[in-house]
């Protein structure tokens, strides 16, 4: 199994964890086409004594391996599994003032998430995170193995208003401008 323990929040360049209260299945190997998997997930991030802030998040995870081919990055060309994932968020925070406090509900959120796996890497040769907003998917995050550093490498910061990834899904060549 490939599981998720908790969140980390970065405070000036460390990562600062939270444990989630349940450990969320991401998938169950061996990974084959057409396999299905999901969980759910639930975190409780209490900020006292810093903060009178809460933070609660409910998660529910339905994976499947829905593609394979080939995948060419600058670390390589990998025989690669993709993995879709689609989690959907629902948050709710507590803020007290003044000794009186409220939760309040976020709205619910729908992230995909793309994974590229290779037999025998550590981690994904490619990752592509988006929210679905009333069916129109937003990149989020774009990484990559690179040569030198590893998974680290990719676009977490869009500098455009505008990044698309296509085909989706793909039986060849899957580009992005």
């Amino acid at each position: 199994k490939i599981n998720s323990l908790g969140y980390s929040l970065t405070v000036d360049g460390q990562g600062v964890p939270f444990k989630s209260d349940t450990i969320e299945t991401r998938y169950e190997l061996p990974l084959s086409y057409n396999q299905q998997d999901s969980s759910v997930g639930y975190t409780h991030v209490n900020l006292n004594p810093f903060s009178d802030l809460e933070f609660i998040q409910h998660r529910i995870r339905n994976s499947e391996v829905d593609g394979w081919g080939d995948i060419t990055t600058p670390y390589g060309t990998f025989s690669v599994l993709r993995i879709k994932h689609e989690i959907i968020e629902t948050d709710s925070v507590y803020q007290s003032f003044a000794g009186s406090g409220s939760w309040f509900a976020l709205p619910a959120r729908l992230i995909k998430e793309y994974e590229w796996w290779a037999k025998g890497e550590k981690d994904a040769i490619l990752k592509i995170v988006a929210n679905d907003i009333n069916g129109i998917e937003t990149v989020q995050s774009l990484e990559y193995k690179d040569i030198y550093r590893g998974l680290d490498a990719g676009i977490n910061s869009m500098d455009s208003d505008y990044i698309s990834v296509y085909p989706n899904p793909s039986n060849e060549v899957v580009f992005y401008k």
